[in-house]
């Protein structure tokens, strides 16, 4: 593995939600990677092959902003930290971890994905995003799955 992923194999610390919501703010409104780690993987999930620290399986890695769109778009203005709290208080339209997540989750929570408005986006609608953002937050859910992340901020020149 080369020196650039080991951060994010062998991370010094793991962030939650709740180091998301503070403020100050635990991660940087900068460019960078981010990997999610989870105590117990999703119901469905086989995890045997994937990679471990500790008690935690690494199942979603992110970047954030995107690449430039090819087709002249302008590109994302987005950072870190506001990627992960689209991730954890978002919605599903706006994250792909979290349309997943919940779509997995969705017996438990007693949520549905439906298409809202005209066009194709799709998310818990109100009441199941808000359930969503309850659960995985809430000290009930963080023992059943937890997620934790390690943020590892890329220079864009490396």
């Amino acid at each position: 593995m080369s020196k650039n992923t080991d951060p994010l194999l062998h991370p010094v610390r793991l962030y939650d939600a709740l180091d998301i919501a503070n403020r100050p703010c635990a991660v940087p409104a900068s460019p960078g990677v981010y990997a999610f780690y989870f105590d117990k993987p999703p119901p469905g999930i086989d995890a045997s092959g994937c990679h471990w620290v500790d008690q935690h399986v690494l199942l979603y890695v992110g970047i954030s902003p995107k690449p430039p769109p090819a087709n002249g778009r302008a590109p994302s203005r987005s950072n870190l930290r506001q990627r992960l709290r689209t991730h954890y208080y978002g919605n599903a339209a706006g994250s792909t971890l979290r349309r997943t997540l919940g779509c997995l989750l969705r017996d438990d929570l007693g949520i549905k994905l439906r298409r809202v408005g005209s066009g194709g986006r799709y998310t818990f609608t109100n009441p199941g995003e808000q359930r969503f953002a309850f659960y995985s937050c809430s000290f009930h859910f963080l023992k059943l799955l937890t997620l934790v992340l390690f943020i590892y901020t890329v220079p864009l020149d490396s």
